[in-house]
């Protein structure tokens, strides 16, 4: 065996690791598993923070212990986490930010909900007049079509002429809708470029 374990160890450490156990049989402690069992114990066991544990998490504290107590290369190792962990949780506390940056970042927070509320105000009247267009047309379109059909039959006109006109009619709230929001669009973009 030339691979290394996870936590470093080689299979000829692990068995001497495993001399240096005191009161565990030595099939026990001569197999590298327990080694790699045991790191990936401390990290599990480091991961789980509640108070209430189950009898299966006390009796793994209970192997972790023992095999911490025969083994100088997991209880090294097993200290570290617990730095590391400390560290972290130090750092955590301790992160301060420049007060420049903060003002910075909060004024161009502030800017941007103002931006968002200006679109949101600029979009008010499109969205009536898109409204007041679709009511416009449920209502106006059957008697559109009625009178231009009149109109064209009266006026012997040929149906793709006066259906014609009555699609362009029909469709000229919806050009004007979308003229103001090209518009709109275009003075936004103007502003920004001005300010």
């Amino acid at each position: 065996m030339n691979h290394e374990l996870q936590n470093g160890l080689s299979p000829e450490r692990a068995l001497d690791c495993a001399s240096e156990g005191r009161g565990r049989s030595s099939e026990e402690l001569r197999s590298p598993e327990s080694h790699v069992q045991a790191l990936e114990l401390m990290l599990e066991l480091k991961a789980n923070f509640t108070e209430e544990e189950s009898q299966e998490v006390g009796s793994q504290r209970e192997w972790l212990a023992s095999h911490l107590n025969g083994c100088a290369d997991c209880t090294v190792q097993h200290e570290t986490i617990l730095q590391a962990a400390a560290d972290m949780r130090m750092a955590a506390f301790s992160m301060t930010a420049n007060p420049q940056l903060v003002r910075a970042t909060q004024l161009r927070v502030r800017a941007r909900a103002m931006e968002m509320r200006q679109q949101q105000n600029n979009l008010r009247p499109l969205w009536i007049s898109c409204v007041l267009a679709c009511a416009w047309a449920v209502i106006s379109v059957p008697f559109l079509y009625q009178g231009f059909e009149w109109l064209g039959h009266n006026a012997n006109m040929p149906s793709i002429v006066w259906q014609t006109c009555f699609v362009i009619m029909t469709l000229m709230p919806i050009a004007a809708v979308g003229t103001i929001a090209i518009s709109n669009g275009l003075q936004g973009k103007f502003q920004k470029r001005t300010s």
